[in-house]
């Protein structure tokens, strides 16, 4: 399939737009993609082509400070990624809007996804908005305050730069306000809005910057809640804070098999299906599917390991 790019701004987004070629004008399944701290569109545009050759228009923005959007000889501040991450839940909508007036969303069926902060990202848009059909986590927390807590610690508490005991008051006080505007985007408190929503979840073992554990232990909860028909989990048990190209196939495949059924079990089955017919697609990956099928994961504690077929 060829794939055409174009880029444009929507009420000052950069974004790129990925989609099969010949289908401007034409109404599509909406695909959009965040992706991660301190990257920008274009990094991440080969897993905006594997969406796209799924049949979605995969629209993919520049967050604030990143890419086009990021001011000459800017320098990242931590303090910024919690703001990114606010004006990414801001401009969701005008995003959705611009396609929406339009009339390009096939069916209203949007997906939304992203890598590490847009992970992240992801999960809280859930809490806020009822009008996602499928999503994807990347290495991206489903925990929101856990993580705030260790990112206050990494991002402050542990500089190397500055004693504990200089740290500026308020720096930390700003940090935790900020923070506390999220607790109703933490999806792991609000685990209801994923009913009939099929989302997958991929995360590294090794990862020691957003911690494979906050996935793991949401993934856990929300087994032993019952609230896990259409959650779906894969851990790469030697990846760290890094995705690897089966990991954006396997996005991929999962959002064409959502738009080709709503049954949990066919969902992952498809997924495994089109993902196994690709013969660069192998290795050490264990996946968890969450239903009757891995029924006592959460008290056992157990990785269930399943081929590609």
């Amino acid at each position: 399939m060829q794939i055409s790019i174009d880029y444009y701004n929507i009420d000052g987004i950069a974004v790129a737009e990925v989609a099969p070629a010949g289908s401007k004008g034409q109404p599509l399944p909406l695909a959009i993609f965040y992706h991660g701290w301190t990257s920008n569109k274009e990094e991440s545009i080969g897993l905006g082509i594997e969406i796209a050759k799924r049949g979605y228009r995969c629209v993919m923005p520049d967050t604030i400070y990143h890419g086009e959007r990021q001011p000459k000889d800017h320098q990242f501040e931590n303090l910024q990624f919690v703001e990114c991450l606010q004006t990414n839940l801001e401009e969701y909508p005008k995003i959705v809007e611009y396609f929406s007036q339009k009339d390009l969303i096939q069916d209203d069926f949007i997906g939304v996804c992203g890598i590490s902060m847009g992970g992240i990202t992801t999960s809280m848009l859930l809490t806020q908005n009822d009008n996602i059909s499928v999503a994807g986590s990347l290495m991206g927390s489903p925990e929101l305050l856990k993580l705030a807590r260790h990112l206050i610690r990494e991002f402050l508490l542990t500089d190397k730069d500055v004693e504990t005991s200089e740290l500026e008051e308020d720096q930390i006080l700003e940090m935790l306000r900020l923070y506390q505007k999220f607790h109703q985007a933490d999806l792991s408190m609000h685990p209801e809005v994923l009913d009939g929503v099929p989302m997958l979840f991929w995360h590294g073992e090794a990862d020691d910057f957003v911690h494979y554990d906050f996935t793991k232990e949401f993934v856990k909860t929300m087994a032993e809640k019952e609230k896990d028909e259409k959650v779906y989990f894969i851990s790469d048990p030697e990846r760290g804070h890094e995705v690897s190209y089966e990991a954006s196939v396997y996005l991929a495949a999962f959002f064409k098999a959502a738009l080709e059924t709503t049954d949990s079990k066919e969902i992952w089955q498809l997924t495994k299906q089109m993902v196994g017919e690709l013969n660069y697609v192998h290795g050490n990956v264990v996946d968890h599917q969450l239903d009757s099928e891995l029924e006592g994961m959460a008290s056992k504690d157990q990785n269930k390991i399943h081929g590609l077929s």
